[in-house]
Formats: C-alpha cells, structure tokens, sequence
C-alpha cells in the first residue's frame, strides 16, 4: 500500500485480492466491510468485479469417480458465500 501526496491510498492487484478474500470471508455486507476496513466501497466493488473477469477464464476439471451408471450423474457445487447449484443429467 501506497500513500498519494493527496492523501489516497495505492494498493496493488495482489492487496486487493486479499482484502477481496477477507471480504468474502467475513459475511458482511459491502457497505459494513468498508467501514470496518476504511475502504472506498466503489473502489471495493469495482476491483471485485475486475478480479472476477480475470479469473473467470480459469477453469477447474471435474472427473466422475463414481461407478454409477453413466447416464445418471449429479454435480452439486458450494459456492464461497453458502449458496449450493445442483446440476443432474
């Protein structure tokens, strides 16, 4: 982190990935995590829109290791904040 000569704060990609990380985390809200870190929310936002656009072209593989049939499978994915998708085929 760098302090401006006007008083405003520089961080770099990876400082933001870590305030990013403690943000989703610690299960407030956006506003409610910028005034407990003294964050510009708009600054908090649009780096975690940015950060997302990056890393969405990062795929993970996912290999069946059930013997089940191979017409039936069913794939449930958690989500960082709780939230569950359930995909069945």
């Amino acid at each position: 982190m760098r302090v401006m000569s006007n008083g405003r704060t520089r961080r770099t990609k990876e400082e933001w990935q870590q305030i990013i990380a403690r943000f989703i985390e610690s299960g407030l809200t956006s506003r409610e995590f910028c005034q407990k870190e003294q964050l510009v929310q708009t600054s908090l936002l649009r780096w975690r829109q940015k950060l997302a656009a990056t890393s969405a072209s990062q795929f993970i593989p996912v290999r069946a290791t059930s013997a089940e049939s191979p017409a039936t499978w069913r794939l449930t994915v958690t989500l960082p904040n709780g939230c569950q998708l359930s995909f069945e085929g």
